[in-house]
């Protein structure tokens, strides 16, 4: 036995302009009938619109308190970030909840996170670590990008995720003189060459 084919759902737009023409010739041209069963059509295309607008809900077109009911569901919490920014959050733990912990996976975990190739350098180590560094600061706290890359990774395997400070950095110089006004240790003045101290969460 198979399934009858299943039509496309769609919208139905036009309930008032429907229902007026389904009026027999006795009652169309009547105010006061079309008057209330207009009244009560409006109330079915605010229901029918709010009904539809829940079935087309998705990470990708929530905001507020619907992105908010999406991070209830996934554990996700938001941090005060930005509906693009949480977005993201989101969908990276959406995919997060079916990994079983390949790199591959993981790295598409933290593309949904931030969607630029090589904005994060994965490295292995024997005999189950892996340490996942930004190569730039991110917009989005490294406590829930670890908690998210964290469900992705294979039970058993240690995760170090480091932390890339926002805004000025501390670096060696690259030159014999020392530098002071670059307000970012010893450095040079674009403050762009040596390392860099930086945080790692476990």
């Amino acid at each position: 036995m198979t399934e009858a084919d299943r039509g496309e759902i769609t919208q139905v737009t036009d309930h008032v302009a429907g229902g007026l023409a389904l009026l027999t010739g006795r009652w169309r041209d009547q105010p006061v009938i079309r008057g209330i069963l207009t009244s009560w059509l409006e109330q079915i295309q605010i229901l029918e619109d709010a009904a539809w607008a829940v079935h087309t809900l998705t990470i990708g077109t929530a905001t507020y308190n619907a992105l908010d009911q999406y991070g209830e569901l996934l554990g996700t919490p938001d941090v005060g970030l930005s509906d693009t920014l949480y977005r993201g959050l989101l969908r990276a733990d959406s995919l997060a909840i079916g990994s079983s912990g390949t790199c591959d996976e993981i790295r598409a975990v933290l593309y949904a996170i931030k969607p630029t190739v090589g904005a994060f350098l994965i490295r292995e180590y024997f005999p189950a670590s892996l340490v996942i560094e930004p190569l730039g600061a991110l917009e989005i706290p490294t406590e829930p990008i670890h908690a998210v890359v964290r469900r992705a990774a294979s039970g058993g395997v240690r995760l170090l995720m480091i932390d890339v400070p926002e805004g000025d950095t501390f670096a060696f110089s690259d030159s014999d003189e020392t530098v002071t006004d670059a307000a970012r240790g010893f450095s040079n003045v674009a403050g762009l060459i040596g390392g860099q101290l930086v945080g790692v969460i476990d």
